[in-house]
């Protein structure tokens, strides 16, 4: 990105860059809360952390949310557990009808101008400065949702962006839908390309800043 010291050293870097250096935490017993029901999960977190498995939820807990929601979907909240049953986190699974309108959109150079011709000017949009809105897609986009519309954002940016890219879209109006980001861990990329694990340590541990 060719930028300053100081612009690495700033808080939006910090925590724009915080999820990507964050320690994995593996092996862990994780359970799923959907209501007042706790779902333990099979199996443990994997070596990135991550976690999948499939859990069940009662139509009649699903229609509870269907039936409370104005919008053409409605979102059912969801709280991930460690084995204590301490919430680690919270999230929220989209449900939509049999039928209906869908509207699948890109988020780059579509909702935020990111400029992904340029990889300098991309990362630097990306890490280093607040995201600007392309102008008039909220207002649109709002008015395909009253028309009944339910909504997927897509894009090739990593899932460690999503807080900020879901805060964004939120702050300037556009409405609630899914996120489908791209699966990404930097201590893989970065052996992938042929860096030694030492430099690898050294890069994540001068990122976290120790």
């Amino acid at each position: 990105m060719q930028a300053s010291d100081e612009s690495f050293a700033g808080e939006l870097f910090r925590e724009r860059i915080a999820r990507f250096v964050a320690q994995d935490r593996p092996g862990l017993r994780i359970a799923v809360r959907v209501g007042e029901r706790l779902v333990a999960l099979p199996k443990k977190t994997r070596r990135n952390g991550h976690f999948q498995a499939a859990v069940r939820v009662p139509i009649s807990v699903a229609q509870e949310f269907v039936s409370a929601s104005t919008a053409s979907s409605a979102f059912l909240p969801l709280a991930v557990c460690q084995a204590d049953q301490a919430v680690v986190t919270s999230g929220q699974v989209q449900l939509l009808g049999r039928t209906g309108l869908s509207i699948i959109s890109d988020i780059d150079d579509t909702l935020k101008d990111s400029h992904v011709v340029c990889k300098r000017t991309l990362l630097t949009n990306t890490f280093l400065r607040p995201f600007e809105t392309i102008p008039g897609m909220a207002a649109l986009f709002r008015q395909w949702s009253a028309a009944g519309a339910a909504f997927h954002y897509v894009s090739s940016s990593p899932w460690q962006l999503y807080e900020h890219l879901a805060e964004h879209l939120a702050v300037e109006g556009f409405p609630a839908g899914s996120f489908h980001l791209r699966a990404f861990r930097l201590r893989d990329h970065l052996l992938r390309r042929g860096y030694p694990g030492g430099v690898v340590t050294r890069v994540v541990r001068t990122l976290l800043g120790l």
